[in-house]
């Protein structure tokens, strides 16, 4: 029998460091147990403290468990029961580099293992190592056949790599109810409009259903600017991503769409500030860099130059948005020729 989830007690949520942690993972607390893996070689006294590890897993006492797992390995080291449970744990706090190592070993040992797959896959598609994510949710779903969370995992997976067709598809094979997880109804919203489908994806913002999840106001506020700004009606956009942001002030999402209904009015300098705020909350968007690059290219070509290869830099890591790279590779060829060539340089001089 597989462990069970239950929801975060308010104490239980205070112990885990940041709100990616529950959106991106969807996961709740976990009751550890062997779900008829080979049974562990402990000695007695082993069994008794992986029990208790267990227990500090259960009641959320996550960095009492991971030490708890780690005294265990120590004299353990190729128990892969333990390597499973602690990676599955070191997930909740956050540490994905350090549960990567261990869940690596838990799918290789327990290949007929959800958990060890989903969670693995979980770890992949956070270090956005998304192509790498994709066998081990499908590994997930072969063995727990319609699992919403695997395959909202595997849906997101097809999102960052451009496969929104793939994405929509595998959503589209959820049960009514799951379709209206708000998770999964934000992936929907962004797939259809990735698609240019604007009309199904303002139905599915404008549901009913969103009155039942107060929580994801700001991120369906920010995805009904998205769409407003993709039909050009600046005002109505800025309405709703000024309403995401006086919801959640950091939201990185709105405040590029703010920064880019500014660029649009030609009001550069606002337009850049939005930006750099953006990447400051979070660095590896590839848009802010863009814009900022397009921005500076006359007044600061030395700026503007940074700003696209930075930009270059980011979209090849995530492996999509490369139609303007050709555009951006030309850009800053020109930029290194009037920035870096003999007779520029000469001309500086003089």
């Amino acid at each position: 029998m597989y462990p069970l989830f239950c929801c975060y007690s308010s104490a239980e949520a205070s112990r885990v460091p940041s709100l990616l942690t529950k959106l991106v993972l969807g996961v709740c607390l976990v009751s550890l147990g062997c779900q008829s893996l080979p049974t562990p070689s402990l000695q007695k006294d082993e069994t008794v403290n992986l029990d208790q590890a267990n227990s500090y897993s259960r009641d959320g006492l996550y960095r009492e468990a991971i030490e708890a797992y780690e005294q265990l390995l120590l004299t353990s080291p190729h128990n892969n029961l333990i390597h499973r449970n602690l990676g599955i744990v070191l997930i909740q706090i956050g540490l994905y580099k350090r549960a990567e190592t261990h869940l690596l070993r838990a799918v290789r040992a327990f290949p007929q293992n959800y958990q060890s797959h989903y969670y693995f896959a979980e770890v992949k598609r956070v270090l956005k190592q998304w192509e790498l994510s994709i066998p081990h949710y499908e590994a997930a779903l072969s063995i727990k056949q319609g699992d919403m969370r695997a395959a909202r995992g595997l849906a997101w997976s097809y999102f960052n790599l451009g496969q929104f067709n793939r994405s929509l598809t595998l959503l589209q094979q959820l049960t009514p109810k799951e379709q209206n997880d708000p998770q999964i109804m934000i992936i929907r919203a962004r797939v259809h409009l990735q698609l240019k489908n604007h009309g199904a994806a303002l139905a599915i913002l404008q549901s009913q259903k969103w009155r039942e999840h107060p929580f994801y106001t700001p991120y369906r506020q920010s995805l009904l600017g998205d769409i407003y700004y993709k039909r050009q009606k600046w005002r109505r956009a800025m309405y709703h991503y000024d309403k995401a942001l006086s919801l959640r002030p950091h939201l990185s999402s709105a405040l590029v769409g703010k920064a880019k209904v500014y660029y649009q009015g030609g009001e550069f300098k606002t337009s850049a500030d939005l930006f750099s705020r953006a990447l400051r909350v979070k660095g590896d968007l590839p848009e802010p860099y863009l814009y900022l690059a397009r921005i500076f290219q006359r007044s600061h070509p030395q700026k503007s130059l940074e700003y696209f290869k930075k930009y270059s830099e980011v979209v090849h890591k995530k492996s999509a948005g490369s139609a303007t790279l050709d555009q951006v590779q030309a850009n800053i060829s020109h930029l290194e020729h009037l920035l870096y060539s003999p007779n520029q340089k000469t001309s500086e001089k003089r």
